[in-house]
């Protein structure tokens, strides 16, 4: 285990408030991540899901730990579903300018698959998902493969109602040592089979 390059690659409240990012190992052709949403039951109420729909610049797998999650896959449409405002996205975290609108389009929701402790699903780059959490302390990890959309090229996500980019304001905090400390013997009890990558 490589503390300091797992707290150079964590962060609170990624993507949501809320949602912490462990980052166990990063490489070009593998990176392990585990999530950890630890939010109030009412903000689990307020969220429809925990981020909006978007697809992503690698293919993956998740795994369930601990909790509840369910993955909802959408197709984007030009005639079918409910309107979504259309955003390029382009990371900060890679040197990018966050999001820059395209347009409205349509989405179609074509599944919503609740997946519990131990359980897994792989899921294609190209695929429009989100997840919503099912149960509070909910854990995920996810195997990033490589890069199918290079950087520099955006992915694209999703967001209902007015064209304006949603608010990174409170997001991708760095994560302090005890903080990822702390999360990692979480994470140690959620999976004690982990190996360890060297």
């Amino acid at each position: 285990m490589n503390l300091e390059s797992i707290i150079q690659n964590s962060y609170r409240n990624f993507h949501a408030r809320g949602l912490d990012y462990l980052c166990l190992k990063r490489s070009p052709e593998l990176t392990l991540k585990v999530y950890f949403f630890d939010g109030p039951e009412s903000q689990l109420a307020q969220l429809p899901e925990i981020v909006m729909p978007h697809d992503h610049r690698y293919d993956f797998t998740t795994r369930v730990l601990d909790g509840s999650v369910a993955n909802l896959v959408y197709d984007e449409s030009d005639d079918r579903g409910k309107v979504y405002q259309k955003f390029a996205w382009d990371t900060p975290l890679n040197g990018g300018k966050g999001f820059s609108h395209i347009g409205e389009t349509r989405l179609q929701q074509q599944s919503r698959t609740a997946y519990k402790k131990g359980e897994s699903w792989y899921s294609s780059a190209k695929h429009i998902h989100t997840l919503r959490v099912l149960k509070r302390g909910s854990i995920i990890m996810l195997s990033q493969y490589d890069d199918v959309v290079p950087i520099g090229h955006p992915t694209w996500a999703y967001t209902r109602g007015e064209p304006k980019p949603p608010s990174l304001s409170g997001l991708y905090e760095e994560m302090s040592e005890a903080d990822a400390l702390s999360r990692i013997e979480q994470f140690k009890a959620a999976y004690p089979s982990f190996v360890w990558p060297s």
